[in-house]
C-alpha cells in the first residue's frame, strides 16, 4: 500500500534561546584638545565599535504541542533537545540544513530505538492496566509513520539535512560527525 505524502511542515515544537555577545567597545574621539571639533572636555564621539570576543547562548524553554501521542511528543522533544544541546555546548551558528538535519537525526534515532526494543506481551487492557513503558499497537504504528515521514521528507532543510546527517552517522559515527560540525559548521564530506 502506498503511503500518502507527508503533510507540509507545521510547528509542533520550538526551542527558545538567547544569544549574548561579549565584546570590547572601542570609541574614537576627535577634538579632545579643544580644536575645531569640540571645545575642551572630552571631544565629540565620531565612531564606536564592538569587537566580539565571545558569544554566549542560552536556552530559555522547549515547547512541544499539547495533545500529541506520547511517542510523537517524545520524538519532537528529542529533536528540540538537540537544538538545545547545539546552543548550550558551544556550536557556532549552523546553516539551517545542518542544524535541522542533526535534530531530525536525533528524533529518528530515538524512534529507531523505540521500535527495536523488545516488547513484552501486551496485557489485556480490560483486566490489567498497561505498564509504563509498554506500547500499544497504535503507538507502534505512530512511531513507524514518524520514521517514514522523517526518511521521506521532501524539504531541502529538514529532509535533505536529515539524509546528509544520516549518511555521516552511518559513515563515521555520531561523535565524529558532531565534532566535525562543531569545528567547521558544516557536514563532513564522506
Amino acid at each position: 500500500q502506498q503511503q500518502p505524502p507527508p503533510p507540509p511542515h507545521e510547528v509542533r515544537g520550538l526551542t527558545l534561546s538567547e544569544e549574548y555577545v561579549v565584546g570590547i567597545r572601542t570609541t574614537a574621539r576627535r577634538g579632545a584638545l579643544g580644536g575645531a571639533w569640540g571645545g575642551g572636555g572630552g571631544g565629540n564621539i565620531i565612531d564606536q565599535a564592538l569587537t566580539p570576543v565571545a558569544y554566549k547562548r542560552g536556552v530559555t524553554a522547549l515547547l512541544v504541542l499539547y495533545g500529541l501521542p506520547r511517542i510523537l511528543f517524545s520524538s519532537i522533544t528529542a529533536h528540540e533537545c538537540m537544538h538545545a544541546c547545539l546552543k548550550l555546548h558551544g556550536y557556532p551558528r549552523l546553516p539551517l540544513q545542518v542544524e535541522e538535519g542533526l535534530c531530525q537525526l536525533m528524533a529518528f534515532l530515538f524512534l529507531q530505538d523505540v521500535l527495536a526494543a523488545p516488547r513484552p506481551l501486551l496485557p489485556d487492557l480490560v483486566t490489567q492496566p498497561r505498564r509504563l513503558g509498554e506500547m500499544s499497537e497504535e503507538e507502534l504504528r505512530v512511531a513507524r509513520r514518524a520514521v517514514h515521514d522523517i526518511e521521506h521528507d521532501p524539504s531541502e532543510v529538514y529532509g535533505g539535512g536529515f539524509r546528509r546527517a544520516l549518511h555521516c552517522w552511518r559513515s563515521i559515527g555520531l561523535h565524529e560527525t558532531l565534532a566535525f560540525v562543531k569545528a567547521h559548521a558544516l557536514f563532513p564530506s564522506t
